[in-house]
């Protein structure tokens, strides 16, 4: 690298550097510094061009602050960040009727996965699709489309582990086409990257098409017939569900993007305990 000179750094993906650079990731706050110590450039001054599809204001000024871009005429954005072959739907379940937490907690569960059940019987008649789900999905269609269930977790009842067994119980005809695609937690001990990094080969080969799975999923991914993406949780945010519903349509043909929502205004939700929806 000291035997060359550096046009310009590209950083990708650029919110991470805010997003999880404070969290679990701090090496990404020092990107700036990096690169301007280790990649020299002809007159000492390193361009860097920092690329994002979705950035809250807060996130970008902070993206600007760590990577050290200080002109105010450097922020370059588009028009419109509207996709118009992307149809976003709020399904709303029915709410718990109960004040106690572990059994708000069952009830929860139980009408998310009958609502992702209905959500997902009826995607292919929203994309003008006259065929059944599992048709839909079947790995070995002469069209193939493929789908992602984004999930709060890992683990537990709306976790991606859990979720992805209640597919493969759902639709047995396509259970070999269904996979789990999550990150590390402090406390895995079953953790496998090569597992991991295999489902996504299989995701993006057309040989699994339908992936439950957290956050973690879809940094760097382009796969043109992603049909759907559904929520069965609220995203963090705004950003974060467009940057996720974003992995759908990116062939330009319409794509469903979905949030499984709960109303649930009992004594439980204030109280401290965590938010269900």
């Amino acid at each position: 690298m000291d035997a060359q000179n550096f046009a310009f750094c590209v950083v990708d993906e650029a919110h991470c550097v805010s997003e999880w650079g404070h969290d679990f990731r701090t090496s990404y706050l020092r990107l700036g510094d990096t690169a301007r110590r280790y990649c020299p450039s002809a007159d000492n001054h390193l361009p860097i061009l920092a690329l994002t599809g979705t950035a809250s204001y807060d996130v970008l000024s902070d993206v600007q602050k760590e990577l050290h871009i200080s002109d105010s005429s450097a922020l370059v954005r588009p028009q419109s960040y509207e996709r118009e072959e992307l149809h976003f739907d709020i399904i709303q379940t029915a709410s718990p009727n109960s004040d106690q937490f572990y059994k708000i907690w069952e009830q929860c569960a139980f009408a998310k996965k009958s609502s992702l059940n209905r959500v997902l019987q009826r995607i292919p008649q929203v994309l003008n699709i006259n065929i059944n789900f599992e048709k839909f999905m079947d790995p070995n269609a002469d069209v193939q489309s493929a789908g992602l269930v984004f999930c709060p977790h890992k683990t537990g009842p709306f976790g991606a582990k859990t979720i992805t067994t209640f597919l493969q119980k759902s639709y047995p005809q396509i259970s070999s086409a269904i996979g789990t695609y999550h990150g590390a937690s402090d406390s895995s001990i079953d953790f496998d990257d090569g597992d991991i990094e295999q489902v996504q080969i299989d995701f993006m080969k057309g040989q699994k098409s339908l992936l439950a799975c957290t956050k973690a999923f879809g940094m760097g991914i382009d796969k043109p017939n992603i049909r759907f993406t559904v929520h069965i949780a609220m995203p963090q945010s705004i950003e974060a569900f467009y940057q996720e519903a974003g992995r759908a349509g990116r062939d330009r043909s319409k794509a469903y993007c979905g949030i499984i929502y709960v109303s649930a205004q009992t004594s439980a939700f204030s109280t401290g305990v965590p938010d269900l929806r």
